[in-house]
């Protein structure tokens, strides 16, 4: 058979594998957009899409026939050839398919489906295979594409631009940008960058502050892959204009990243700032100086913490006046970190405008964050943070009433002597009381009238605690109030150790007076607070018992007889603390460990868990009495190694007889013996 040309009409296919050819109707049909081709000069249809051929024979309606059938289609054939045209397109009714368009690079057909509004789909199928295709004859279509087109259609046309590579789409790509769908301004801000155009290049760096962040994140690979002196220059040029509150560090980063491949490096100041905090150099940014402020305040609003973190502690090196607000701010900032890095620059850099917000910031946080804001305010030393912290001291957490308390002698109020003399005397926290004590130093006068009536308190502890500050202070008031107390026998200890301190000679008599009654371990304060006054023992029982006390032994033989009595009874405290330890001992080392049940009865305990359990318990107790045993033998070593010592001695002193003391220390060696 003779092969024709066949043209769609609506199409525009010419290929003649796109048509199918029916053989009863005479009739061509597009596969592409399902149109109907008549072929009124009766050609016969090419042999490769020949269906007539599988069908049967094609019938010539021409031929005379017999019968009314015959004449009956002859004389109908112009009507019937109508309604076999309407019938053939219900048949054909669909989409174009773009696929095979695309496989056999029918461009015409292509942009023909572009501007197919009947079907969804087609349109933006169409736009994606002309960009694959990539023939420029598709680039005016694609532009019209963007007029009053579905966003899915026109982010294709946009992609389909990029890939086509056409410099003739850059102005309505530049026009994209601002186009109401954040894909499609996605999609142009890539097409711009396989384009390359530099016309592109300030459309794009104002396209650096589009809200969405995807958007800007395209932009410096576009100017990266455009690649021109002139990016850089723009990039510049817009930092230096541009309102550092809307800069998106992630975007500028790879901005950066991108000129660098070019050799791009920054020239100094703001510029330079910016390029280091993208970089996570904040010690670059300080030896910058006063130009990196902006740009470190600016990064305060970042949304990584540490980003945040990192340009405060860089920002409290500057000292300037303009990033005390800032940091007033990052004290609500979402992040705790963040916030206590806040507060800490605050009280090292000691402004007063921010004694209001971390005042207020006392009632509203706990913990660590609380004290850090406790030690800042102190830092600063403002009066009128006195009262809220007076107001916090009631805190469970110990550490923080400690800040609180240090806070305060810092600031040196006098409002708060009455706080720290309360916290000295009633606190139950070691830590706290110590503290307060030793602030009150601060104060002088004012706080010794009060720690003197707390003297009078029937508490052992109270009067423990107002010595041990009074003794800090030294103020000379509470000498005779402390000799009282000594004589009373009232916290000897404690009264002696605040005269030492003290340093008021009025002491020594009381003191060495005090030596007659007291017991080994109260002497030893009393012999402290007596060096302290610089007192020096004498040849006498007063010295004998000093040297006792100090277990300097061979000095007694220098005192001789007077020595006797003393060391005659440090050789029964001896024996005593000797016997004691021995009977202890004894009895740990007959200790029996069956914990809380008999090891007769450990066999009805229901399962082996419990069984184990008993076992390491018992066998955690013993481990325990042998570390007892260990050290009570070690102070059984102690004590016999005195008593040999204060034999020795007393041997070498009574030589000749001395009476009853004698007679004492010979009964003693028996006991001991």
């Amino acid at each position: 058979m003779k092969k024709h040309q066949v043209l769609c009409a609506n199409c525009g296919s010419h290929d003649s594998r796109d048509f199918s050819y029916d053989s009863y109707w005479e009739e061509y049909t597009c596969i592409c957009c399902g149109w109907v081709v008549k072929d009124d000069e009766k050609i016969s249809a090419p042999k490769e899409i020949d269906i007539a051929k599988k069908k049967g024979v094609k019938k010539d309606y021409n031929k005379e026939t017999t019968g009314s059938r015959k004449s009956s289609l002859a004389k109908n054939k112009p009507q019937m050839s109508s309604i076999r045209s309407i019938f053939g397109r219900m048949l054909h009714l669909g989409p174009p398919n773009v696929k095979e368009m695309e496989e056999k690079s029918n461009v015409e057909g292509l942009i023909k489906a572009l501007s197919n509004t009947k079907y969804a789909d087609v349109r933006w199928q169409a736009a994606n295979a002309l960009g694959k295709i990539g023939d420029k004859r598709a680039v005016e279509p694609l532009i019209d594409a963007f007029a009053d087109s579905p966003e899915d259609v026109r982010k294709s046309a946009v992609d389909a631009l990029g890939q086509i590579g056409d410099e003739r789409a850059v102005n309505a790509l530049i026009a994209a940008l601002n186009d109401k769908d954040q894909d499609v301004r996605k999609s142009t801000v890539d097409a711009l960058g396989q384009i390359g155009d530099e016309r592109a290049v300030n459309a794009l760096i104002a396209a650096l502050n589009d809200k969405d962040e995807d958007v800007r994140k395209s932009v410096n690979y576009a100017l990266g892959r455009i690649g021109y002196d002139h990016a850089a220059k723009a990039v510049i040029e817009t930092l230096k204009n541009m309102d550092l509150k809307d800069l998106d560090w992630d975007v500028w980063r790879s901005v950066f990243s991108s000129l660098e491949r070019f050799g791009w490096r920054p020239e100094g100041g703001r510029e330079e700032a910016i390029y280091w905090i993208t970089k996570r150099r904040w010690h670059s940014c300080i030896g910058i100086g006063e130009a990196a402020i902006e740009p470190l305040i600016a990064a305060l609003n970042d949304k990584e913490a540490d980003v945040r973190q990192s340009a405060i502690v860089a920002l409290k090196n500057f000292g300037s006046k303009r990033i005390i607000e800032p940091f007033i701010e990052a004290l609500n900032d979402k992040d705790a970190f963040v916030r206590k890095v806040a507060i800490s620059a605050l009280g090292e850099i000691g402004d007063k405008r921010a004694v209001e917000p971390l005042g207020k910031g006392l009632f509203e946080w706990h913990g660590s964050m609380k004290q850090t804001a406790v030690d800042a305010l102190g830092q600063i030393g403002d009066e009128r943070a006195v009262k809220p912290l007076i107001a916090a001291l009631n805190d469970k957490d110990e550490e923080v009433r400690k800040s609180i308390i240090c806070a305060l002698g810092k600031i040196g109020d006098k409002r708060a002597v009455e706080q720290l003399v309360e916290a000295t005397l009633k606190d139950e926290k070691k830590i706290v009381s110590d503290a307060a004590s030793t602030e009150l130093m601060r104060f002088g006068n004012g706080a010794v009238e009060p720690l003197i009536a707390a003297l009078k308190h029937n508490a052992f502890e109270v009067f423990r605690k107002a010595a041990g500050a009074l003794g800090k202070i030294g103020d000379k008031r509470a000498v005779e109030p402390l000799i009282a107390a000594l004589k009373q026998g009232k916290g000897t200890e404690a009264a002696a150790s605040a005269l030492g301190k003290i340093g008021d000679k009025r002491a020594v008599e009381p003191l060495i007076e005090k030596l007659k009654d007291s017991g080994v371990y109260v002497r030893s304060s009393v012999f402290l607070a007596l060096e302290k006054l610089g007192w020096q023992p004498d040849k006498d029982w007063v010295g004998a018992v000093y040297y006792i006390a100090k277990r300097q032994w061979y000095k007694c033989i220098e005192i001789g007889h007077p020595a006797v009595e003393p060391l005659v009874k440090a050789l029964e405290v001896a024996t005593e603390e000797l016997t004691d330890l021995t009977q202890s001992i004894q009895a740990y080392e007959s200790k029996t460990y069956k914990g809380n049940f008999d090891f007769d009865d450990w066999v009805y305990i229901p399962g082996q868990d419990r069984m184990r359990e008993a076992y390491e318990a018992i066998e955690s107790a013993r481990e325990e009495d042998i570390e007892k045993v260990s050290r009570l033998k070690k102070e059984l070593d102690q004590a016999q190694k005195t008593c040999e010592s204060i034999s020795e001695i007393l041997e070498k002193i009574t030589q000749n007889d001395f009476g009853n003391d004698v007679k004492r220390w010979k009964k003693l060696l028996e006991e001991q013996h």
